[in-house]
């Protein structure tokens, strides 16, 4: 199920809505990430659940419905959001998202029912862990450390492990990682941290934001590079100067 969700989703078609955003494939920072390019397609998210079961129904011949398994129950799966103030950005980022996923799901045989919720509401579910979809960001900060949302022992109401994922390697090599200052060695552990991700398919990675910061040309020594929050655009202050 995890692997047609995902193969349903043409991620480059999706970010192609919005002028600020980079298709993301791992959520290792760390790594280049067109090494990790999937290809999306809907027939092999077909095959995947008529795999596991899930098929339509016999008077579904035109297959426009929702699938069902072999209990005879629905496939549909429960899909919450933040509700944002109209108006905003972040709604209008929220709708395009979300209306682009349910439209891919339901084309394939889901049946997708989105709740967005207010602030507090939407965390409270996310507390229960009371949702089959999630849409949410993260950020790592400085030191792109995946220990918080990865890790088994973060897969609790106070933890942002919000897919509940257990896998003791990808433990193991969290760990390891976050002890070895040899590079290379280093590198091979974050890959094999991806591979196992990419595997199991614990989320859906989209996007990633691209920001863009405007200078008067008449002030100098103005440099935005490596931003991991906003505040950080202001990190060579000291060095500006105005300009006649």
């Amino acid at each position: 199920m995890r692997l047609a969700l995902q193969k349903a989703i043409d991620k480059e078609l999706l970010i192609s809505e919005f002028v600020d955003k980079i298709a993301v494939d791992t959520p290792l920072m760390e790594l280049n990430q067109e090494e990790w390019v999937y290809q999306a397609s809907i027939e092999q998210a077909q095959g995947a659940l008529k795999d596991a079961g899930f098929n339509y129904g016999e008077e579904d011949v035109d297959k426009l419905g929702i699938r069902y398994g072999s209990d005879e129950k629905a496939l549909e799966l429960s899909f919450i959001a933040r509700l944002y103030a109209d108006g905003t950005y972040q709604a209008d980022e929220v709708d395009k998202v979300v209306s682009f996923l349910v439209e891919k799901w339901e084309s394939i045989g889901f049946g997708i029912n989105v709740e967005l919720l207010p602030d507090e509401d939407f965390r409270n579910r996310i507390s229960n862990r009371n949702y089959d979809l999630l849409l949410v960001g993260q950020n790592l900060g400085y030191n792109l450390d995946t220990y918080s949302y990865w890790h088994s022992s973060q897969a609790d109401p106070l933890g942002q492990n919000l897919s509940n994922y257990k896998s003791f390697q990808v433990d193991s090599l969290i760990e390891d990682v976050r002890a070895v200052f040899n590079e290379e060695k280093r590198e091979r552990e974050l890959r094999e941290i991806a591979e196992k991700i990419k595997e199991d398919i614990p989320a859906i990675f989209l996007y990633r934001p691209i920001y863009f910061y405007a200078s008067d040309g008449k002030v100098s020594g103005v440099s935005v590079s490596d931003i991991v929050f906003p505040a950080d655009r202001f990190e060579s202050l000291s060095v500006w100067k105005f300009e006649r």
